[in-house]
């Protein structure tokens, strides 16, 4: 009976826990750098939904390595000293090395809070699409090098946040979405291989003939910190707002399933006897 009791309470601790954790977003400190980071450059286009030109002129599609390095770690999916694979969200924005990070997981991602936005709409279910491309693009483009794999799962993920969203396969060589698109004007090749092309191999894959496939992702908003006390943002700065996919579970929800094996054990246990 002790036993029951003790493996129930380890359920209750978990649950909580988990609740807790995933309530607010992480306010942390990320470094994010550019060394060695593979990717291609070339030239865009982006359309803002005012109709007026967002971005155009050179940039360069790269997978950064950010790395959190302080701060609150109450999230049971980021934790202090974790390395991700980021790609940027905005077109347009700085990349900040070391700054206050409001960083959340997707889901639940809430929309944009207090008019800091990071993506058009503001849709979940938009940023769970482009997690899944950045998990699954090494997989899927396995025999390409990983300057095609960054630049393609970038210009993939810009594709999905200003062009195609959830309501379209997507292409990154044509504005697509009424006022506003996003278009690969040149660039972004390495040899025979066209990071253009599969690119849209990715956007094809997401859609999956008009069912979305969804992930779970991290999405770090930079410059920007958060009170856990008012839930309230603050300090918006110009930086680049970037996002990582998670691969692996929760750890709650590892702690949970162990959990609740031990109230099984316990329930059969009491049965035996």
């Amino acid at each position: 009976m002790t036993r029951l009791r003790l493996a129930a309470m380890s359920v209750a601790v978990v649950l909580f826990s988990s609740s807790i954790a995933s309530a607010d977003p992480v306010n942390n400190v990320t470094n994010t750098s550019t060394s060695g980071s593979p990717g291609l450059s070339g030239s865009i286009t982006g359309i803002a939904s005012d109709n007026t030109v967002l971005y155009n002129g050179g940039v360069s599609a790269l997978a950064f390595s950010t790395h959190t390095t302080g701060g609150y770690g109450g999230d049971s999916q980021i934790l202090v000293g974790q390395n991700f694979r980021t790609f940027c969200i905005e077109l347009t924005g700085g990349l900040v090395g070391d700054s206050n990070t409001a960083i959340e997981t997707v889901p639940p991602a809430a929309a944009p809070p207090n008019g800091y936005g990071y993506v058009q709409g503001g849709a979940d279910v938009i940023l769970q699409r482009a997690a899944w491309v950045i998990y699954n693009a090494g997989s899927l483009l396995s025999g390409y090098s990983a300057n095609i794999v960054a630049a393609a799962t970038q210009l993939a993920v810009w594709d999905i946040i200003y062009d195609a969203g959830t309501l379209a396969q997507g292409d990154v060589s044509n504005f697509g979405n009424g006022s506003t698109g996003f278009k690969v004007n040149s660039g972004f090749t390495e040899g025979s291989a066209s990071a253009v092309t599969q690119a849209n191999a990715l956007l094809l894959a997401s859609w999956n003939s008009g069912d979305v496939k969804l992930g779970e992702g991290i999405v770090f908003r930079q410059g920007i910190t958060y009170n856990h006390t008012t839930g309230q943002y603050s300090s918006a700065a110009n930086g680049q707002t970037i996002m990582a996919a998670v691969p692996e579970p929760s750890t709650f929800a590892i702690a949970g399933v162990g959990a609740l094996g031990m109230l099984g054990y316990g329930l059969k246990r009491r049965k035996i006897s």
